[in-house]
């Protein structure tokens, strides 16, 4: 089994450990804090990712970018020296933000928690949390560019159990319920950084340690280039991704960051499918890039954008269609008004990760100008029309918001990506699996209203039998479908086949 292809699985393989222990941790917050509570603690969430950026500075793209170029050219001086600078770097400016944040908290919480009184308690815990948790994320990225993702893989997996464990402990405990997730998470933080930062050391002692550093002033000079274009990507991309919760609170109130946020993290389990290619493919792209393959990135890219859609689009279908069972199965009825806003952001899920495919391509190889235009018009526009449309249709029209600018920022990057890469995208192929997945949808639609029962006493087991016998059905007309409209067939399985094992495809 080639590497690549065993770095997808180890990736699918913590994913599928971590998002059901993530979301564990969602349920058991919500049915142990308050509805105000649940939504301060992850409305700080995007509250201090509003401030990444400036502690990562595009940081984290240029690493990726170099360390691959660096090791193509077997300069481990170069990546030693690049990993040092990066924490050191990484690490300083979050002390300084942190620091920034804590005398400024005052005017934090009377512009944005004016009546949520236990946000203080936690928001000195959360800073913690914050500055720490840059050390393990820098060292991650370098198992990701060392293409180590068993490892990656058990650390993820173990910073999500610590914190589930460490949660449950104080909730058996009767600790105060709403500084219980920000302690579990700065203790597991604090965990994650030391095991981490010990095995990376010793794992690649040969190229983190051994070797001399790199004195000359042009390595830093080439990388800040890259990153100050990087920056203003950042601050744009964190408008379309954080300033929704931001916003929510000004505007409304933590009760319905709460809303929002169950809905949103909902949707994003959609991610669950996705994420684990992405992680893998980016450095694979940077380094294909570096090496003169273009036209492997072009079958790679062009392999997705056409199957894509066969893979993901039921599967949201499946979240239109069972939102509010899923919201009454797992949360209760107090969080019920999610349901509309999981059926919006499902879409606006599904256009993001598109777009992530696609922005792999400018950020691997070496386009950071264009990106970070792109982002910066998105970025833009979801904020504005999030401040427009809340004031009409209140936390609904921040996920509008959220959708439309998916959408124009898909419009974008086909745009611009297209000028570097061929891109081949199969409009009639992707045209029938759009109608394959409607008959899914009409299929699912009619079995809910008919054979949706009660067979247990517990709420989820009823919502998970149902699920399976509806979904299970309506996805074998969608794969009938599929074949009869000859989108899926022995040519393409064995070019898949190809893609995945052969090293002429993908070395």
């Amino acid at each position: 089994m080639h590497k690549h292809f065993v770095n997808v699985i180890w990736v699918y393989f913590a994913t599928f450990l971590v998002i059901p222990i993530t979301y564990a941790l969602r349920v058991i917050y919500a049915q142990n804090l308050s509805l105000e509570d649940f939504g301060i603690f992850y409305g700080l969430f995007g509250f201090f990712v509003f401030f990444g950026f400036f502690r990562d500075w595009g940081m984290n793209s240029a690493v990726i970018y170099f360390a691959n170029k660096y090791h193509a050219e077997e300069r481990y001086d170069k990546i030693k020296t690049l990993f040092w600078f990066n924490q050191v770097m990484q690490f300083g400016l979050s002390l300084i933000i942190g620091l920034i944040l804590f005398l400024f908290k005052e005017f934090i919480f009377s512009t944005f928690y004016p009546l949520e009184q236990n946000v203080s308690s936690i928001f000195t815990i959360f800073i913690l949390y914050w500055i720490t948790f840059t050390i393990y994320s820098t060292n991650s990225i370098f198992l990701t560019i060392f293409q180590n993702q068993k490892a990656n893989a058990f650390l993820n997996i173990l910073y999500f159990s610590v914190i589930l464990v460490i949660s449950i402990l104080f909730i058996y405990l009767k600790s105060e319920n709403h500084i219980i997730p920000t302690l579990a998470y700065l203790v597991s933080s604090i965990t994650m950084v030391l095991i981490s930062l010990f095995y990376i050391l010793i794992r690649y002692k040969k190229i983190l340690l051994l070797p001399a550093f790199y004195k000359s002033k042009d390595l830093f000079k080439e990388v800040f280039q890259y990153s100050n274009s990087i920056i203003i990507a950042g601050v744009a991309g964190t408008l379309l991704i954080s300033t929704d919760k931001i916003i929510i609170q000004y505007f409304e109130a933590a009760e319905n960051v709460a809303i929002y946020s169950v809905a949103f993290s909902t949707a994003l389990l959609l991610t669950l499918f996705v994420f684990p290619i992405q992680r893998v493919i980016q450095p694979i792209i940077a380094n294909k890039w570096h090496i003169k393959e273009i036209k492997t990135i072009e079958n790679i890219m062009s392999s997705i954008l056409n199957n894509y859609l066969l893979f993901i689009l039921p599967l949201v279908l499946s979240f239109f269609v069972f939102a509010d069972n899923f919201i009454l199965a797992v949360y209760s009825k107090k969080f019920i008004e999610a349901s509309l806003i999981i059926r919006i952001l499902a879409f606006g899920v599904l256009i993001m990760t598109i777009n992530s495919f696609i922005s792999i391509i400018l950020s691997s190889t070496g386009k950071p100008k264009v990106f970070s235009k792109i982002v910066v018009i998105t970025g833009i526009c979801n904020v504005i029309l999030s401040i427009i449309l809340i004031n009409i249709w209140g936390i609904i029209g921040v996920a509008i918001a959220t959708l439309f600018s998916s959408i124009l920022k898909l419009i974008m990057l086909i745009t611009s990506v297209k000028k570097y890469i061929l891109l081949k995208i199969n409009l009639v192929n992707n045209l029938k699996i759009i109608f394959s997945s409607l008959i899914f949808l009409i299929i699912s639609l009619i079995l809910k209203n008919t054979i949706y029962h009660i067979y247990t006493n517990n709420v989820i087991i009823n919502f998970l039998i149902n699920c399976a016998i509806i979904f299970g059905l309506s996805t074998s007309v969608y794969f009938l479908c599929l074949v009869f409209l000859k989108v899926i067939n022995s040519e393409k399985i064995m070019y898949l086949y190809e893609l995945l094992f052969e090293r002429k495809i993908i070395k």
